[in-house]
């Protein structure tokens, strides 16, 4: 779970697995409370073999509000952007460990778009499995790769945590 977590919560690696990601800039420093503020800079081009770009302009900046629950959850949204109401990401994080011992992580994350005209929709339908298929891909290899920081995940979020009231699956 640790490993996995750290993944998804480092938004400043995002560029590495979001598709279009140009950079991450923080909006707020980041995990006070477990929240992080950001802006994901985003520039269009191709994939699937369609130019997003044409479709949808080449650039837009999107802000971002993440919410970590470590170990259970990571939220994050984002409202009122260029084409979307509503874009929200909700990781599920369980620990799986497998009948000789290994230390195994299922995520689910459930993923809903709201568009602010159905325009959109079809544009995103042309792209939706190419983007899914990038993103599974790259964290899944970003995770397997990433050397385990356990003790530094759990100390980094008990002390964000301590101050803080508070789909698809596969397993690596």
């Amino acid at each position: 779970v640790d490993r996995v977590f750290e993944v998804i919560r480092d938004v400043h690696q995002y560029k590495e697995f979001l598709p279009w990601c140009d950079r991450v800039e923080d909006r707020e420093p980041p995990y006070d409370e477990g929240i992080h503020r950001f802006s994901v800079h985003y520039k269009f081009d191709e994939i699937g073999g369609v130019d997003l770009s044409r479709l949808f302009g080449a650039y837009e900046v999107v802000d971002y509000e993440l919410t970590a629950n470590y170990p259970d959850n990571i939220v994050s949204v984002a409202k009122d952007t260029a084409f979307c109401e509503l874009i929200s990401y909700s990781w599920q994080f369980q620990p799986l460990v497998t009948p000789n011992n290994q230390q195994r992580c299922c995520v689910t994350l459930d993923f809903e778009i709201r568009f602010k005209s159905i325009l959109h929709a079809p544009a995103w339908d042309l792209v939706s499995e190419a983007v899914i298929h990038q993103i599974t891909k790259a964290l899944l290899t970003r995770a397997l790769s990433r050397p385990s920081s356990t003790d530094d995940v759990r100390e980094r979020m008990a002390s964000s945590s301590s101050s803080s009231s508070s789909s698809s699956s596969s397993s690596s």
